[in-house]
């Protein structure tokens, strides 16, 4: 999952809207992804990946209160 992750981070970087984050992250991510031997995601993996991370968010546990 982590892998993934970074993919998706690499996929929504190019959708960043503010000049100083896209620039970074566009140099960025690449260049990580390039060491990791990952390839980027498609829009259609992406997609894939948001929905899984919505429902996974969703379903979650609550965290335990502490006393």
């Amino acid at each position: 999952m982590p892998a993934e992750a970074l993919r998706f981070l690499d996929h929504e970087a190019a959708l960043c809207r503010d000049r100083d984050a896209h620039e970074a992250l566009c140099l960025l991510l690449p260049a990580l992804l390039k060491v990791l031997e990952l390839t980027p995601m498609d829009h259609y993996q992406a997609l894939a990946f948001r929905i899984e991370f919505h429902n996974a968010l969703v379903h979650a546990q609550p965290l335990p209160k502490k006393h």
